[in-house]
């Protein structure tokens, strides 16, 4: 009864979970689905449903296909897709007659079949050796629908008949259609090294670099494409194999094929009598089991650990492989028993190896399912972007009861991502209130591009609201239908919400289904792309804009996507979105701000386009906060644009671009790159407080890693000593914060400041001995708890201290001057200096001397998550101090470093965030005269990203200068994260 009172009993709904199952399903968590299904008092068909296919996941065959058949007989309504399932898991036993018989049973019901239909019938008949019916059902497959699927089966049967010419063309037509596909380009890759594989002989120059190319491309998102290439050209290169090998040991130390790889390596550095490549530096575990590679104790080692990481392995052919490499070592190498032939000994691990290949075929599912499709790839990033935006939703960001509906329990996320999110939406919102609440209400349909997990349609209320809007959402049908499910359980049906299933790159069939659904084309209307038009190839999102200027002659175009792929912050983002599978394609060919500008230009009338960054709403103080640089690097990566073909339309949207200041920050000055030279790697700091000077240079506290094999970032309380080409790290008595501010007088180390959580500052100022860095002093007060502040040294015993973050996260306009006297003890003073006009509250500015009165005061984070252009002057006179001039500059920056030039009244701005759209990580020349920008010298590489970093310039000349940079990176948004190399220097 108690069980029964907490499901309500009679009233419980066995769908109210489905969203939970769902969750489970994406995750692949058998444990947690069956907790929470044994827990329920009844199940529902999509339980049920799930359950078979979990089960089937981790290889519990059997099982799944008890599930299949008891829900087929429960529940017609779900025959077709049930029959589909119970087939799949029969196909997986090995019983590929009954497989075929079973879906053959929706054809004889004359039900429709899609190609996922005929896709698993071939892969029936090939299994069974029924090559022909195979390659019918594989080309009926591509008559319902192009799928990469096919395309590879084609070649796969192709190849096992030894018609390699066919395989090949079957592959070349796939990749006309996919090119993004690395699955084809693997296939590619991998009948290219067919011969390597079956002769064992090295391939021909031309050939080796042909397969490479496409093995190549898959390497991007594929670590097995690396395994390939190294298997590929370790006869020819054991140099290069270890290459391919090392990325894979980075990602994936315990590939059970890696190690299976290095076994055979083993076998042919022990056949061969050349050396190992005295260049070739291991990974440490590879270095540590592999000392003396080339003897076949060593391959023993590598194949005995494959063999002990083969349950891992999904695919039944990779464990076969691995199985057979295993057997034929032992065969030629080991094993043999005292008075044993050597034909009863290879008799008896053929014997072996058949019934090892028995038990592993009847255990192991070949493939969990065929490969994750485009669409679900897609559907999988909506479902992060869903958990996101609830996670900001339960914090109080804003109010979206419909989206709590679908994902209750969302945990919660970081607070870059919850800050990220919120700016995403809060941009989206305003514009369609903007579109929804103008006088005249001309919009009478909204169209949503790949709406996903979005409620808006309930979160306005718009069906009571206003009943004259019709509101249109295209995505895959699954996600549609468990939305309206739900929402419309939730608030009842809604005569104006129109759910229309449609792929966008079959723009003729979508309109089909959009008129057949009630879309007027020529009735006025609001289309919106949120990161939608980002996973089509260039050809087909444009495409699809095309179509919007064209055929809705009234139409408003909004899209919201990413740009910027070159930068190091752009290199980390779309890395990110190609190893979660679904790579964002049209940025490869629309890489910049202006690109993406032509294409509106060129379809639309009138358009603009801006980054987000000048109509990003202040960031709320929900939460405690302070990634502010991370926050703004990702709002230079994505931009807001639209496109009208109607005249009313451009009306209303340039009141809004008037609204919002709609225009980025941009320059004419020229352009080009600094040489980037890498000099120590480890270890890696960034928001470190940094002393770097002609005597000393130190990074003290901050986040980081101490050498290669760690790859976890914590915060840290050591200093590292840097001296020529070195790095020594000391235990000292600092404190793990971030952040912290550090200054050198004389023969002392001053540290004070910083921060663990953005509203409580450590207040603690310690004074520290060069040399051995001992503790000599030690104080805590209000005035040291700060972080983010300008720190400008005056003398060899005192320095000011200006803005930064204070209690509670307070952002500041004091200045204090803090001076370190000693005369046999160490005493520490502070006076706070005086402002009549007062000071611009600011945070990460910078400070500089003119003379021993004059200070300049430059950019800054303000407290509403803007970023300043400002510069100040001020003089100071004992304790009072007053503003002689300011000015504004044609752009703002912020966690900068300032370098004033020798030569030609000059400034070097290094690195920091600025306002100037698709500028990043660069030093800009400011002239100090007109104080416009003199040139921009951007980093060539893609491993220094500039912010949280120290710099000093090292050398400077009409001809040259050269720049050291000290630690750097950051936690990239959600895309990863990313520590510079410990000192690096750039030269222009």
């Amino acid at each position: 009864m108690k069980e029964q009172s907490r499901w309500r009993g009679d009233m419980y709904d066995p769908n109210e979970h489905n969203w939970l199952y769902h969750q489970q399903l994406i995750r692949g968590d058998l444990r947690g689905f069956t907790e929470l299904s044994d827990k329920v008092p009844a199940k529902s068909t999509y339980c049920h449903f799930t359950a078979g296919v979990l089960k089937r996941h981790h290889g519990k065959i059997s099982d799944s296909l008890q599930e299949f058949r008891s829900l087929m007989k429960e529940n017609d309504s779900a025959k077709m897709e049930t029959v589909q399932a119970a087939s799949r898991s029969l196909y997986l036993l090995g019983r590929y007659k009954a497989a075929a018989d079973s879906l053959n049973q929706i054809d004889k019901a004359k039900e429709s079949s899609d190609w996922k239909h005929h896709l698993y019938l071939g892969q029936c008949y090939k299994a069974a050796g029924h090559t022909d019916k195979a390659s019918k059902h594989f080309s009926k497959s591509l008559e319902k629908s192009p799928n990469v699927d096919a395309y590879v089966e084609m070649a796969d049967l192709a190849s096992t008949t030894s018609d390699k010419s066919n395989a090949l063309e079957s592959i070349k037509k796939g990749l006309e259609l996919f090119p993004e596909s690395h699955k084809l380009s693997l296939k590619h890759g991998e009948i290219s090294t067919d011969s390597l594989l079956i002769t064992r002989r090295a391939l021909p120059e031309t050939d080796l670099n042909y397969a490479m190319q496409f093995l190549r491309l898959a390497t991007e998102s594929d670590s097995d494409a690396s395994l390939m290439l190294g298997a590929l050209i370790q006869r020819s290169s054991a140099e290069k194999a270890i290459v391919c090998y090392r990325e894979v040991y980075n990602e994936n130390p315990a590939s059970p094929q890696l190690w299976n790889n290095l076994g055979v390596l083993c076998i042919q550095k022990a056949r061969n009598s050349q050396q190992w490549p005295a260049s070739v530096e291991l990974p440490t575990l590879i270095r540590l089991n592999l000392q003396l590679l080339g003897q076949m104790e060593n391959a023993a080692k590598a194949f005995k650990k494959s063999k002990r990481m083969e349950n891992e392995l999904v695919d039944v052919n990779e464990r076969l492989n691995c199985l057979h490499n295993r057997f034929v070592f032992y065969a030629n190498y080991d094993g043999m028993k005292d008075g044993e032939s050597r034909d009863d000994f290879k008799e008896r691990l053929s014997k072996k190896l058949r019934e090892e290949k028995q038990v592993l075929i009847s255990e192991s599912p070949e493939h969990l399912e065929p490969e994750m499709t485009d669409a679900s790839r897609v559907i999988a990033t909506d479902d992060q972007a869903a958990l996101s935006k609830a996670s900001c939703v339960k914090l109080g960001y804003w109010e979206d009861e419909g989206l709590l509906k679908l994902i209750p329990k969302a945990k919660r996320r970081s607070p870059i991502i919850n800050a990220g999110y919120f700016v995403r939406f809060k941009v989206i919102s305003d514009i369609v209130n903007k579109v929804l609440n103008t006088k005249e209400a001309r919009i009478r349909q909204f169209l949503i591009l790949g709406a996903g997990s979005d409620t808006m349609y309930w979160r306005l209320n718009l069906g009571k609201e206003r009943e004259d809007i019709k509101w249109f959402e295209i995505d895959f049908e699954k996600n549609l239908n468990y939305k309206s499910s739900v929402l419309e359980k939730a608030y009842g049906k809604s005569n104006g919400y129109f759910p229309v299933p449609a792929d966008l790159r079959n723009i003729p069939e979508m309109e089909k289904k959009l008129v057949a659904a009630g879309f007027e084309p020529d009735e006025p209307t609001f289309v919106l792309s949120e990161v939608v038009l980002a996973y089509l190839n260039s050809k087909h999102s444009t495409n699809v804009i095309k179509w919007i200027g064209e055929r809705l002659h009234r139409a408003t175009f909004c899209e919201f996507e990413q740009i910027n792929p070159d930068s190091t912050f752009g290199n980390r983002m779309i890395t990110h979105f190609q190893k979660m599978g679904s790579p964002i394609l049209t940025i490869q060919d629309l890489r910049t701000l202006s690109s993406r500008e032509e294409r509106l230009t060129e379809h639309f009338k009138i358009s603009s386009i801006c980054p987000i960054y000048p109509l990003a709403p202040d960031i709320s103080d929900i939460e405690p906060f302070d990634e502010f640089e991370v926050l703004h690097l990702y709002m230079k990566h994505y931009y807001i644009g639209f496109g009208t073909n109607c005249s009313e339309s451009a009306d209303e949207l340039s009141e809004y671009f008037s609204d919002n200041s709609f225009k980025p920050g941009s320059t004419e000055s020229s352009k080009n790159s600094a040489a980037c030279e890498e000099r120590i790697r480890f270890p890696g700091r960034t928001f470190s407080g940094y002393q770097i000077d002609s005597k000393r240079k130190l990074c003290v506290s901050g986040l980081g890693v101490d050498n290669e094999s760690s790859a976890k970032q914590d915060n840290v309380s050591t200093l590292v000593e840097i001296k020529e080409e070195s790095a020594k790290t000391l235990n000292i008595d600092a404190d793990e914060v971030l952040l912290p501010q550090v200054v050198s007088l004389a023969d002392k180390l001053v540290v004070f400041g910083g921060r663990r959580n953005p509203r409580k500052p450590n207040q603690n100022l310690k004074v520290f001995r060069s040399g051995d860095y001992g503790n000599i002093f030690e104080e805590k007060s209000e005035v040291f708890g700060v972080y983010r502040s300008a720190i400008c040294k005056i003398s060899e015993s005192s320095f000011l201290c200006f803005g930064g973050r204070r209690a509670d996260g307070a952002f500041s306009n004091k200045m204090v001057e803090i001076s370190v006297e000693e005369s046999g003890t160490v005493a520490v003073s502070t006076r706070y200096i005086v402002f009549e006009e007062e000071l611009p509250r600011l945070a990460s500015a910078t400070c500089s001397k003119l003379s021993d009165t004059e200070f300049e005061i430059i950019g800054g984070l303000l407290p509403n998550g803007k970023i300043s252009d400002e510069i100040l002057r001020i003089r100071i006179d004992g304790s009072k101090g007053e503003i002689t001039w300011r000015r504004k500059l044609d752009f703002g920056f912020y966690g900068h470093s300032i370098h004033i030039c020798e030569t030609g009244n000059r400034m070097l701005i290094i690195g920091g965030i600025s306002t100037l759209h698709e500028i990043n990580d660069a030093v800009i020349e400011i002239d100090r005269e007109s104080w416009k920008i003199m040139s921009i010298k951007e980093m060539s590489s893609k491993e220094l990203l500039l912010v949280g970093n120290g710099a000093r310039v090292t050398k400077e000349s009409e001809n040259q200068t050269e720049i050291e940079i000290i630690g750097g990176g950051a936690h990239c948004f959600a895309f990863g994260n990313h520590l510079n190399p410990l000192v690096s220097t750039i030269s222009f």
